[in-house]
């Protein structure tokens, strides 16, 4: 990951559990033909790869992403900032890459992928 130049925040994405605190998951909706939003992350959940709570992360929006990228992703219970594995049978797991964090496993017709981390800003 790089790190960014300054730009302003879109909302706010927990890396946790998604669904721990529904304060931390808002933020507004995307500008029209916005190619990328800036996330403020709550939570230390993927502080294995050097993203912390208070960091700002910028993601490509798509709705497609590869095994094992880091991607912020929309569940039942709010946004959130996880490594993104699919299985042929439709499953999700949403990985973090904080051992304190436990795996997440999801019905993938539950999540839509909001985008790809693609830099970090402290």
């Amino acid at each position: 990951m790089r790190t960014s130049a300054c730009r302003k925040i879109d909302g706010y994405i927990y890396a946790g559990t998604s669904g721990e605190s529904d304060d931390c998951l808002s933020g507004k909706k995307t500008r029209k033909n916005q190619k990328t939003a800036t996330f403020k992350v709550i939570g230390n959940s993927m502080a294995g790869d050097n993203i912390y709570s208070g960091d700002k992360v910028v993601v490509k929006l798509c709705n497609f992403a590869l095994p094992g990228m880091i991607c912020a992703i929309q569940t039942p219970y709010g946004k959130c900032l996880k490594r993104f594995e699919p299985l042929p049978n439709g499953e999700v797991f949403l990985h973090s890459s904080n051992p304190d964090f436990k795996t997440q496993w999801w019905d993938g017709v539950d999540l839509t992928i909001i985008g790809i981390v693609q830099a970090i800003r402290r």
